[in-house]
């Protein structure tokens, strides 16, 4: 502030603390109080504040400081949000806020009282928050734009009455406090109300809230049946018009809940404590139900039987057991079958039509009954991550009826819980998804999977050994997936609809066999073999297009030059190994290179590109992806090339040899270079622009971060 301004400061201008500035905000000229001599640092002249496009402010201090600024509320004329916190005791009168006209917010914070009363007051006003603590609050006035008043954190008193209020577009309320006095016929708009730990209320008319739809109540868990008395009487008077209900704490004796009158429309109930049922009449048109508190393994044959009723439900929402899992999971494999028989019983679909079963829990052996039952239900045709350790809580699953709702299906566990699985696999006849992760040691066979008719997705993981052997099996199966670290994969069956085959190998050693009298795979088309050795007899392939191989050091079988379809390869040379890991590759590579469209020499560097085989002309080849330019001195015929990409080439590292190289691709169309963040800007925009010159016309040049493969699998 320069000292001219300061100059025209009158002599006893009130101040503001510093920290009370450092809230300011929309103020068109900021404030700088760096620029204030050292020894008046401490404070800012009030009147230096004396902005017309200031338009919210916070303001915490004294009460002083509070009359102050009301003393001058008068230079604020555009203020529309305004919060003012008193620290120390304090009375607060709003009706000197009455100049600011345009005032839409306003909280008050930590008052011993806040009044405001007479006439027609600020006529912008839509939202009132009393915070903090506050005393007592006594409003009888009308305030015909609030919509939301929130009195927060505890309040002594509130009172709401007299002949002048008058809050005809208030329709939200939320009072946290001990005692209120409502008139309540002045809130006629009012459709959501919230009564937290309320004591004591006083005033008429609480029943003719004819829009009020949504309840919260808060009983003090002080156990004090008074602290029940406000807020059951506000459920008994509002009981008719509710759509939502809201209970929040516990509260475990209902036995004293006075009759209500029946919720004909309430569609959504929220309680911490189920007993609460037992005090409702009937709910035709409920839709959610929530019991924060109560697991799946708490539910009684009472619930269940009430649950029944419940013709409209749509969705159940049930809690989280915070105990030890290990005691849940014990519990549970002693009452698993019979848990299960009574949903089975309660939860008959054609008597609860449910649409969505939702229990949300993070504990498994309570997730895992729930889980269960949703099996039964109609509209239940997913079924993700089904762990289950034991055989006879697997056995339970299988005991359900109707199966054959289900889909898909996600099995995780030991060799043994699969085992079984297995043995009850004909229970299942519409799987058309199924996962198999094994967490132990094991052997799968695919054979008993053969019941599985409708079966078009499989997932393997994690296992020492899959086998599938013998004849024509799974005949809709479409995407084929293992996923492991070790052992071996060994297929010699016919797969009439395998089109996505993905071996996956988690670290190395996994070795893959594709052979034998009985391999007919006449609709794969997609192949990605990530693993250590391979044996494939190609001429069981013949619709493969897209090959992908990664670190792959032995491969035996023949007939891979007769892929006359294979169209696209994707390489992945191990350059961490020995000189003999670049021999499958490179073989690979000059089998296919005649019929190739697309070729992909993957992320990891290969320097040395001395001992490539000769390799035939690429004249079908229209892209080429690789990361280090050394493979274009072994390639030619390239008449059709049209997208290049060098992952670790940069413009600037271009030679000679490399621009009269791109110079002869005359078809190509598009040419992307890797480039260095913080690099010399100048010097690439430089070579970029001798590109431009040296690539045929119409050939875009672009430049990117390379992050990594954009394609690690081809399915």
């Amino acid at each position: 502030m320069s000292c001219q301004t300061k100059a025209r400061q009158p002599a006893g201008a009130p101040r503001l603390p510093r920290e009370v500035v450092q809230h300011i905000f929309s103020v068109k000229t900021p404030i700088h109080p760096e620029e204030e001599d050292e020894e008046e640092d401490d404070a800012v002249p009030l009147l230096s504040l004396k902005d017309r496009m200031l338009t919210g402010l916070f303001l915490a201090g004294e009460n002083a400081v509070h009359q102050s600024f009301l003393a001058s509320v008068r230079t604020f004329p555009c203020l529309t949000s305004l919060f003012l916190q008193c620290t120390d005791a304090g009375q607060l009168d709003l009706r000197r806020l009455r100049p600011l006209t345009a005032l839409k917010r306003l909280g008050c914070g930590s008052w011993e009282r806040i009044e405001l009363k007479g006439g027609t007051l600020l006529p912008r006003l839509s939202l009132l928050r009393c915070c903090g603590g506050t005393g007592d609050i006594d409003i009888d006035v009308a305030l015909p734009s609030l919509r939301t008043l929130l009195v927060e954190d505890g309040a002594n008193s509130i009172r709401l009455a007299g002949d002048e209020l008058q809050l005809a577009q208030l329709s939200q309320l939320t009072l946290d406090v001990r005692s209120a006095v409502v008139r309540w016929p002045a809130l006629h708009n009012l459709a959501v109300l919230s009564l937290l730990n309320c004591h004591q209320m006083a005033g008429n008319g609480l029943s003719a809230l004819g829009c009020l739809t949504s309840l919260t109540l808060e009983y003090e868990c002080d156990w004090s049946p008074l602290s029940f008395q406000v807020p059951d009487m506000a459920l008994q008077a509002l009981a008719p018009s509710l759509r939502q209900l809201d209970v929040d704490f516990v509260r475990h004796d209902w036995s004293q809940m006075p009759p209500l009158r029946p919720m004909r429309q309430l569609t959504s109930l929220t309680c911490y404590n189920p007993s609460i049922v037992w005090c409702l009449g009937p709910l035709e048109q409920l839709q959610h139900l929530q019991f924060p508190s109560l697991t799946a393994t708490g539910l009684t044959v009472e619930h269940l039987d009430w649950l029944n009723g419940l013709a409209s439900l749509r969705r159940l929402w049930l809690g989280t057991s915070k105990g030890d899992v290990a005691a849940v999971e014990r519990r549970v494999q002693v009452r698993a079958l019979a848990v299960c028989r009574a949903w089975k019983e309660y939860l008959d679909p054609r008597l609860f039509p449910f649409e969505m079963l939702w229990l949300s829990d993070s504990d498994a052996a309570s997730t895992r009954i729930a889980e269960w039952v949703t099996v039964t239900r109609p509209a239940t045709r997913f079924l993700d991550s089904l762990s289950m350790p034991t055989a006879p809580l697997l056995l339970a699953l299988a005991s359900l009826e109707p199966r054959t709702i289900l889909t898909r299906l996600s099995l995780s566990g030991e060799h043994e819980t699969h085992q079984s699985f297995l043995l009850a696999i004909p229970a299942f006849p519409c799987l058309k998804s199924l996962c198999l992760d094994c967490t132990s040691e094991g052997q799968l066979d695919l054979r008993r999977l053969q019941p599985l008719s409708a079966l078009e997705r499989l997932y393997c993981t994690s296992w020492d050994r899959v086998e599938l052997q013998g004849g024509t099996l799974l005949p809709h199966l479409s995407f084929l997936h293992f996923w492991t670290g070790r052992g071996e994969i060994d297929i010699d069956a016919a797969l009439p609809s395998l089109q996505s085959l993905v071996v996956q190998d988690s670290d190395v050693g996994l070795s893959l066999r594709l052979a034998g009298d009985a391999l007919h795979l006449a609709q794969l088309s997609r192949l990605s073999f990530d693993g250590q050795s391979a044996t494939i007899r190609w001429l069981a392939l013949p619709s493969l297009a897209m090959l992908r191989l990664s670190d792959c050091h032995q491969m035996a079988g023949d007939g891979l030059s007769a892929l006359v379809c294979l169209t696209s390869l994707t390489l992945v040379y191990d350059c961490v190994g020995a000189q003999p890991s670049f021999q499958v590759p490179d073989r690979v590579l000059q089998a296919l290179a005649p019929s190739l469209r697309q070729l992909d020499l993957d992320y990891r560097p290969r320097d040395d590109w001395s001992q490539v085989p000769p390799l035939p002309p690429l004249r079908q080849l229209t892209r080429l992806t690789c990361r280090s330019p050394g493979i274009i001195w072994h390639l030619s015929g390239l008449e059709q090339l049209q997208d290049l990409e060098f992952h670790s080439l940069t413009a600037t590292s271009l030679t000679l040899e490399h621009l009269d190289w791109l110079h002869g691709l005359t078809s190509l169309r598009r040419l992307s270079l890797n480039t260095i963040r913080g690099g010399n800007v100048t010097a690439v925009d430089r070579r970029v622009q001798v590109l431009r010159k040296v690539v045929p016309a119409g050939c875009a040049v672009k430049q990117a971060v390379w992050l990594g493969p954009k394609n690690v699998h081809v399915c």
